[in-house]
């Protein structure tokens, strides 16, 4: 973060900062596997708040351990609203592959970026190496020992042992107690959306279920942080301001999904790129998007300085002509086309 984005955002100079927010790094979330305490996420924002004027506007995508979900979304819009970050825990030093792999992303982006062009230390110039040299032999390799099909199979559903749940749950308590949320301060100029209609859709026990946006609700609620933001209305976004991003063709088919039987649905679900239908899953996904693009409106109307958007579906894995991963419209992409065309930015 410190050494490859920061530097980059702040010489590419945004005119506003939309933030792809997925929690999936979070402790607990199945899918990432990482450690992340939901204080650090404050910490993340709060550095963002010195691009565009202060203009950041955070869309919920992934995140899958409701536990530290909801706790990771309340110190994001505490960030927002310009409450100071909790102290954090000191960190180990970095493992090895950290260190190899941000001296290789260094030097193929130094090309790029002028703030990426400094002197590599003679130990990063060794790290290089290693990694080109590895690259060439991977080039080598026939196509005969190459994969033709590779696994996408979702991985979010870990079996992991008793005594391993139990460790997991105790950490995260213990991330939670050690960054306790202070008493908040006065109504910032934060915006917030969120519509209960966005529950509809649901497949059951699948990993992105409407629980996770209704926690992240009651975790701000409880804690006063919604009294403090200004609430904006949702709605659906226009055909028009999907084809921004998305093709017609892709559009119409998932509309299509309204009116298919439970078969036709489970049939569609058999093209295995984890995704999963209802007849809600589209008017939801319009939801999600326009909600999103009335805070775009809000923040360039100077209604509010910056703002974060509960919103499922997410949309970072969909194409322009296919929905992937959870996802069927890609929120963040509309959004930067949408101020592109209508508030002419240009970054």
């Amino acid at each position: 973060f410190f050494n490859i984005i920061l530097p980059i955002a702040y010489e590419y100079d945004p005119d506003l900062v939309l933030v792809s927010a997925g929690y999936d790094v979070a402790l607990g979330c199945p899918e990432g596997e990482m450690k992340v305490t939901p204080d650090t996420f404050a910490h993340l924002t709060h550095y963002l708040k010195g691009l565009a004027n202060g203009k950041v506007m955070v869309l919920l995508e992934g995140g899958y351990c409701i536990d530290t979900l909801a706790e990771s979304a309340a110190w994001t819009l505490r960030s927002l609203l310009g409450d100071p970050c909790s102290p954090l825990q000191a960190c180990a030093n970095p493992d090895l592959t950290v260190k190899k792999t941000v001296a290789c992303c260094k030097n193929i982006l130094k090309d790029y970026w002028q703030s990426l062009r400094i002197d590599l230390t003679e130990k990063s110039q060794v790290w290089i190496e290693e990694a080109l040299h590895k690259r060439s032999l991977n080039e080598l390799a026939t196509n005969e020992n190459r994969p033709t099909q590779y696994d996408l199979t979702p991985t979010l559903i870990i079996d992991r042992a008793e005594e391993q749940s139990k460790k997991l749950q105790q950490d995260i308590k213990r991330a939670i107690e050690l960054a306790p949320h202070q008493k908040p301060l006065e109504r910032g100029a934060t915006l917030l959306v969120y519509d209960e209609l966005m529950r509809k859709f649901s497949v059951g026990n699948h990993c992105e279920r409407p629980g996770r946006i209704v926690a992240i609700w009651k975790g701000l609620k409880s804690r006063g942080l919604d009294q403090r933001c200004t609430m904006i209305p949702s709605r659906h976004a226009t055909k028009d301001e999907i084809l921004l991003v998305h093709t017609n063709r892709f559009y119409d088919d998932l509309e299509t999904t309204k009116t298919q039987t439970k078969k036709e649905l489970q049939k569609r679900e058999g093209v295995s790129r984890s995704v999963d239908y209802t007849n809600e899953v589209f008017d939801n996904a319009l939801l999600a998007a326009g909600s999103c693009l009335n805070m775009v409106d809000a923040i360039m109307t100077d209604k509010g300085r910056n703002g974060f958007a509960i919103i499922r579906p997410p949309g970072h894995h969909a194409h322009s002509g296919m929905d992937y991963g959870f996802c069927y419209f890609n929120n963040v992409a509309i959004c930067a086309r949408y101020l592109q065309k209508n508030y002419n930015l240009q970054r």
